[in-house]
């Protein structure tokens, strides 16, 4: 941060942001999901100068330094197609295959990037039902409370299923393990 000069009050010039990142690898590697804290410009109070840092592909610096921290890293099982946040520490994930992963970021045990073996993170909660691949189709609905939260997920065989996670109890139902789907939608494709 910066100060401006003789004002008396500090002008900040960056601010923390989130991000959420997936990892695909060739297949000896696990995948993963990442959770990031990453220190951004704001726009409109920083200058160019002050934040451009030279960038090369074959550059072994640390161009990120300390600006980007990873919080969290979940060993994902399959490939993250899609991601979406669901409550304020939670996130939903989709794979090529008929089951999505609902993981609890704050509660995920921090995984090292080696020395763990390959094999994946337990997911807090399995949304299942589809009967044919689903691999992409996926939206959260925006309420402010987990309680108020469905989740809907289109298949390969033209059915969207929908999920209340919490079933109308508390979130500590999400470690149960496998959730059924709440209402099921068959439609033509």
């Amino acid at each position: 941060s910066t100060s401006a000069v003789g004002s008396g009050a500090s002008t900040e010039t960056h601010e923390n942001r989130t991000m959420l990142v997936a990892q695909r690898t060739t297949g000896t590697e696990p995948n993963t999901l990442l959770l990031a804290s990453v220190k951004v410009p704001k726009q409109h109070v920083t200058r160019v100068t002050d934040v451009a840092k030279r960038w090369s592909d074959t550059s072994r610096e640390n161009v990120f330094g300390s600006e980007l921290k990873i919080l969290c890293r979940v060993l994902h099982p399959g490939d993250v197609n899609r991601a979406e946040p669901f409550g304020a520490t939670c996130v939903v994930t989709h794979t090529d295959e008929k089951e999505l992963f609902l993981w609890d970021l704050e509660k995920q045990p921090f995984r090292k990037e080696t020395g763990e073996g390959r094999i994946p993170s337990t997911p807090d909660a399995v949304l299942g039902g589809h009967r044919h691949r689903a691999p992409f189709a996926l939206d959260v609905s925006k309420g402010s409370d987990v309680k108020e939260q469905l989740v809907a997920s289109g298949d390969d065989g033209g059915e969207v299923l929908v999920w209340s996670v919490t079933q109308g109890t508390t979130t500590s139902a999400l470690h149960e393990g496998k959730v059924d789907p709440l209402v099921r939608f068959t439609g033509a494709h």
